[in-house]
């Protein structure tokens, strides 16, 4: 008699197994019928806008040197805010830390201050009608929305000098 109720608990068990087992499966198939099927066309849009992408990154000027290699013209690390405004590096920094939106950027620095304006030029956003235009055809460097092209004196005569284009995929 203990052998047979042995027996039927065990049946009871594999049936319990089997339902369980069952059920499992048959969720599963549930879910991916849902997932591709019904909830498919979603997924794919945003599979769509998470591929990789093609970014160009302005690169820094070049420095302006004298023949005696005083620096004329450099670059000095800055911080913008989320207007875009520039800011001081130690208030970017401040700013970093207390986990505000601030872009690092880096802005011309003329050692020769206004005086020699007329001499070093200056920098200037690229109009309507330069976008898309060869601005360097030795280098192949055109003109890009945002980007920034010398005006006047020595940062618009060697402008394709001064200027190189990274591109990052």
């Amino acid at each position: 008699m203990n052998q047979s109720f042995t027996n039927a608990n065990f049946e009871k068990l594999f049936l319990l197994v089997k339902i369980v087992i069952v059920f499992s499966f048959l969720v599963l198939i549930l879910r991916s019928f849902e997932l591709s099927i019904i909830r498919g066309e979603h997924y794919l849009q945003r599979s769509e806008n998470n591929r990789l992408r093609k970014i160009t990154l302005l690169a820094p000027r070049g420095r302006i040197i004298t023949q005696s290699g005083q620096v004329v013209v450099d670059n000095l690390a800055a911080y913008a805010d989320k207007e875009g405004f520039v800011i001081e590096r130690e208030k970017g920094l401040f700013k970093k830390a207390a986990g505000e939106e601030v872009a690092s950027i880096l802005v011309r620095r003329y050692h020769l201050g206004e005086a020699t304006a007329h001499l070093t030029g200056y920098l200037g956003a690229v109009s309507e009608k330069e976008l898309g235009k060869m601005r360097c055809a030795e280098t192949e460097i055109s003109y890009q929305l945002l980007g920034q092209v010398g005006r006047g004196g020595l940062e618009e005569q060697y402008d394709c000098l001064l200027e190189v284009s990274l591109e990052s995929s």
